[in-house]
């Protein structure tokens, strides 16, 4: 059960023993359906953490939220790190949502997460992740 109020997921409610996986893919269903009705930039918490969020609207029941995910703080740690830039990794990630309102009730959500990784010593040796 989610506890979804004013366009703002609240609270995710799962049953006793439920496993991770089901679990986190509830709360990315959830975070999806995270709507704001006037257009702005503005802090949210979902399951990528505390990001800041553009959102656009037009006219009619259009809404586009846009999230940084470079400015998302999660509590998890980890990842490739080292001293020399040259063999470091350089990444770039977008996450864009639109969602059709009927009503002032969504309709229908279209999510597109894209993130590409390259190493620094040869960014022709990349990866690009696609989810829609």
């Amino acid at each position: 059960m989610v506890y979804w109020k004013m366009g703002k997921v609240r609270s995710l409610f799962s049953t006793k023993g439920e496993p991770t996986t089901i679990r986190n893919l509830k709360r990315g269903l959830a975070s999806m359906l995270m709507v704001q009705l006037r257009g702005g930039m503005m802090l949210e918490a979902d399951v990528s953490g505390k990001c800041v969020v553009d959102y656009k609207v037009t006219k009619g029941n259009q809404v586009t939220r846009i999230k940084n995910l470079y400015t998302c703080k999660t509590t998890e740690t980890g990842g490739f790190t080292t001293h020399s830039p040259v063999l470091g990794v350089t990444s770039q990630s977008s996450s864009v949502t639109s969602i059709t309102l009927e009503n002032n009730f969504i309709k229908s959500a279209l999510a597109e997460e894209t993130h590409t990784l390259s190493v620094n010593v040869r960014h022709s040796m990349s990866a690009r992740i696609m989810s829609r």
